[in-house]
């Protein structure tokens, strides 16, 4: 009888075999399809991988013969399947708004990036991300004000009520607050609520940000909006640039400390904010170069004179008027734009005082490149002597933006005065912090000095 029990379950045993070990030991892996340019050490350091264990799981023979269109598996990520790519987040996108319009788990992102703080995320980091078909992406369809609660917005949508909770993840209808975005599937029979989403484009440029550079960040709405907000230490200023379009503009320090820095952007209308942005923004290095060292009268590089000198040219350039008298492109304040030496350039003075250069430097090609100009239109709003800066002119063209026209050897203009562009407002000379004659040549934006190159070279706005 045993026999026959034994010689029965060997043949059961035959016919359905038991699922092995290494099945269950083996899940499936999620994979990452190999793009050009990559190598195996890039790849595991984006996946937080070895090189060894990604040429063990993937029985690879030669490391260095992976071609473009190879599927890797991916180790380490147990739990996670499917297909897995690289996206690079732009402006606007934050952890939590990706987390939603793709409708992946909370933990998901932040495990396959490491993250630890939705703060590691900026305009221009390179996610790991699943891929998520199209007709599961979901889009911002409106924006909770104090008049609108996400039931409004479901009514308004045509959309079950709980549908719209379970999307954005609410334990209720009431679980929302001012300003939150709203998520949906918008088809064609239901268009997003343009009445609430009052931003239809918001722009920075450059980026990533640039010591020295000139921020210009650009927004437009559906409807007239009171915009407010802060770039860094920096307050902005939104001025009208069109119908329903705002423009503000800042200085990069040229010694700004490089990494990240914080934009925040306010949109109020009738005392709601309706448009609550905040971003992290990556601050790149202006890559400036050495002047020479120079020797100058000791007086000019005196702690005390230079405090005193600093806070009386930060009081003058203060003012940010609504008016805006430029237009296009700075023009050349000399006759010949002989450039002997640009923005930035880090500077030793007596061999002890160490400061990088503000603004720009035009010699006196000839004898009669002399005459200095007014770059823009704009209000005289300093003319007279200084230690450091010598004879100089400092001229408001509106909105935050100042000139300044530094060494000068006669100044023709008066505070109070309008001047044109192209009107005569001095003399190169050789006073102040100077070496040889020369005009040294300043562009402010909102309080700090930048690139006059840009200036001279683009439009702003």
């Amino acid at each position: 009888m045993l026999n026959k029990i034994l010689t029965i379950l060997f043949f059961l045993a035959v016919l359905y075999p038991h699922p092995s070990v290494y099945a269950q030991d083996d899940p499936e892996l999620p994979y990452y399809i190999v793009q050009s340019g990559d190598t195996l050490t890039v790849i595991a350091a984006r996946f937080g991988v070895s090189v060894t264990s990604l040429v063990s799981v993937n029985s690879i023979e030669n490391p260095n013969a992976i071609s473009a269109g190879t599927e890797l598996s991916i180790p380490g990520l147990e739990g996670i399947q499917g297909e897995l790519v690289i996206n690079t987040v732009t402006l606007g996108e934050t952890l939590q708004s990706i987390i939603m319009q793709n409708q992946v788990p909370d933990d998901l992102i932040p495990r396959l990036n490491r993250i630890t703080s939705p703060k590691e995320i900026y305009v221009g980091s390179r996610l790991v991300m699943p891929v998520v078909e199209e007709d599961n992406i979901l889009s911002p369809i409106s924006v909770i004000t104090r008049q609108r609660s996400a039931l409004d917005v479901a009514v308004l949508q045509g959309t079950n009520p709980w549908s719209v909770a379970i999307q954005n993840r609410l334990n209720g209808l009431w679980d929302t607050l001012p300003g939150e975005t709203i998520y949906g599937s918008p088809s064609d029979e239901t268009s997003p609520d343009n009445n609430s989403l009052f931003v239809k484009d918001l722009s920075i440029e450059p980026l990533p940000l640039a010591q020295g550079s000139t921020a210009e960040i650009r927004i437009t709405t559906t409807q007239p909006i009171d915009f407010s907000g802060s770039l860094g230490e920096y307050e902005l200023h939104f001025f009208p640039a069109g119908e329903n379009e705002y423009v503000a503009l800042q200085g990069i320090p040229g010694q700004a400390d490089l990494g990240i820095v914080q934009i925040f952007i306010n949109g109020e209308s009738n005392g709601d904010v309706i448009f609550p942005f905040e971003q992290d923004l990556l601050l790149e290095s202006g890559y400036f170069g050495e002047d020479a060292p120079v020797f100058v009268d000791p007086i000019t590089i005196d702690p005390d004179n230079i405090a005193k000198e600093d806070e009386l040219l930060n009081g003058v350039v203060q003012n940010v008027s609504p008016e805006k008298y430029w237009e296009g492109e700075l023009q050349y304040p000399v006759d010949e734009p002989c450039i002997s030496s640009y923005f930035g350039g880090s500077r030793i003075y007596n061999g002890s005082y160490h400061y990088y250069h503000t603004g720009i430097d035009f010699s006196v090609c000839t004898a009669s490149n002399i005459n200095i100009y007014a770059a823009a239109p704009g209000k005289v709003v300093f003319a007279g002597p200084l230690v450091i800066h010598g004879n100089s002119v400092i001229i408001d063209h509106g909105q935050g933006i100042f000139t300044m026209y530094s060494h000068q050897s006669q100044i023709d203009v008066n505070v109070g005065d309008f001047l044109q562009a192209g009107q005569l407002i001095g003399l190169i000379g050789n006073t102040g912090r100077s070496t040889g004659p020369h005009l040294h040549f300043e562009v402010w934006v909102n309080r700090v000095e930048v690139n006059p190159v840009s200036w001279l070279q683009r439009a702003y706005p």
